[in-house]
């Protein structure tokens, strides 16, 4: 039953390692909770405050009341006993034994890891969405983190050329962050899936993306870095991969801009430097290959999805897209934001994503002409 799975798992102190230690004693979730409630002797060592709460049948009722949410939002769980676990990363002691995920398609496994920076350059989107065009062709997953800038500009690319794409969150899979990515997210449930290790109404918190781009690096078998400054949470996630032995690849570019530092570093410290698509092709000899066969439910790569433009638009986007007689930079439309650049950025950004505008050489922003909106 999935409500002893999530019960496993709110233990306060009883990480994955020592739930791993009670599966392989007691093989499922519910003989652990009978077991601690009869105090059977084959137990591992755990501490007083553990095991208060394991006897504690309040945590059982939370797990019921998430079981319930899980229902009503159509959250399935991903534990590893469920046959879609991927192998390669059962034997990784720290990853969770339960993954709670959204997805309209059988899940799937790995894939190509597409990291980079939030505010990226028209060359760093220019890679990223050929990348991710081309990976969807050779029908191999695009997983990201559903970031605005590049993650958003990959989930987006894989599902425009009808492939599979997984999204990594650090929260609940019931909500979105930044709220900005909302119709991103709802295309990538679609057209592929969003997972997390945290219960729904988990909302996001600082500490908990670094844990969300580890399970990343995790799951996919490369990691691709396209634009990266010095202090970017992409440079963490290549270091984990690296560190499980995951091939890292990086995109070089210009050394004097801010974009370029961390990837030109990665490369400089023993990244593969990133030159063709073809490097990111998974050896026919690899266990973890994916197969070539069209997956169940896969979507038409003749057409185009994640075309949003017949939806209606905000008060404030119909401004800006009344605005756009002409191409226009963005400094250009400012004022119909009283000078709220970042916001602006924001709306552009989702924008973009809808196939609403689109954005020219020289950072010009021009309305999309086919389509309606209203």
């Amino acid at each position: 039953m999935d409500v002893f799975w999530i019960w496993l798992t709110l233990i306060n102190g009883l990480g994955p390692i020592t739930q791993k230690r009670l599966l392989d004693c007691f093989h499922t979730p519910e003989n652990i909770f009978h077991a601690f409630n009869s105090r059977s002797e084959c137990l591992p060592r755990l501490s007083q405050n553990i095991l208060k709460q394991l006897e504690d049948k309040s945590y059982l009722e939370k797990a019921s009341r998430i079981e319930e949410q899980m229902y009503k939002k159509d959250i399935k769980l991903l534990t590893i006993h469920h046959p879609h676990y991927p192998s390669l990363v059962k034997n990784v002691r720290d990853f969770p034994v339960l993954l709670y995920y959204r997805s309209k398609l059988p899940l799937r496994p790995s894939g190509i890891g597409i990291v980079g920076s939030r505010r990226c350059t028209s060359y760093g989107k220019e890679i990223t969405m050929a990348v991710g065009d081309f990976l969807a062709k050779e029908n191999i997953p695009v997983v990201s983190g559903m970031a605005k800038g590049i993650d958003g500009y990959a989930h987006t690319a894989c599902i425009q050329a009808g492939g599979y794409t997984t999204a990594f969150l650090a929260h609940g899979v019931d909500m979105c962050y930044p709220s900005e990515q909302n119709s991103l997210m709802d295309r990538i449930i679609d057209h592929g899936a969003v997972i997390s290790e945290y219960a729904p109404g988990v909302r996001p918190k600082q500490k908990y993306f670094p844990r969300r781009n580890y399970l990343l690096s995790v799951w996919i078998d490369k990691l691709l870095v396209v634009e990266a400054t010095e202090r970017s949470g992409a440079l963490i996630t290549a270091s984990m991969a690296k560190k499980l032995g995951k091939e890292v690849l990086a995109v070089p570019n210009n050394i004097y801009q801010d974009e370029s530092k961390g990837t030109n570093r990665l490369i400089k410290d023993g990244a593969t430097i990133f030159l063709t698509n073809d490097q990111l092709l998974l050896k026919q000899n690899d266990d973890s290959i994916l197969s070539k066969a069209e997956p169940e439910g896969a979507l038409n790569r003749n057409k185009r999805v994640g075309d949003k433009r017949n939806r209606a638009l905000s008060v404030i986007e119909k401004s800006i897209y009344d605005a756009l007689t002409t191409p226009k930079p963005p400094e250009e439309l400012l004022d119909l934001l009283e000078g709220d650049f970042v916001r602006l950025n924001d709306i552009l950004f989702s924008m973009e994503m809808d196939g609403i505008v689109r954005v020219l050489p020289g950072n010009l922003i021009a309305k999309v002409q086919s389509g309606s909106v209203v």
